[in-house]
């Protein structure tokens, strides 16, 4: 069984996030969740609003994602993708990040910093 609380608290301490902002609006966003024990940053989330698209906002989070990580030892991020959303799939490959593990619907997509 889960403490609920304590994992709701474990996230909260160990979340962090990247944020753009135009005009003080919130237009892209990239969170991740670093677990310490293993040296891992997994990212849950990252979004660009339509209009935004285009201008490398989610690859502005991401360079800002691997200096957090390189500046608190972490040695790689994990993220899922659906196997359906190939505007992510290429995004992810043009990044870096590589197959680890895969199902029917989604593959887990590592990248060794």
């Amino acid at each position: 069984s889960v403490d609920i609380e304590a994992y709701a608290q474990k996230l909260t301490s160990h979340a962090i996030r990247f944020e753009v902002r135009n005009e003080g609006r919130l237009v892209a966003l990239c969170s991740a969740y670093i677990n310490v024990d293993n040296s891992i940053a997994y990212v849950p989330y990252i979004c660009v609003e339509e209009a935004y698209k285009g201008e490398h906002l989610g690859q502005r989070l991401f360079e800002q994602l691997e200096q957090y990580c390189s500046l608190n030892h972490i040695a790689r991020i994990d993220l899922e993708v659906r196997r359906s959303n190939t505007h992510a799939l290429s995004f992810y490959n043009r990044l870096g990040f590589v197959p680890q593990s895969e199902t029917e619907e989604k593959l887990q997509l590592t990248k060794i910093l």
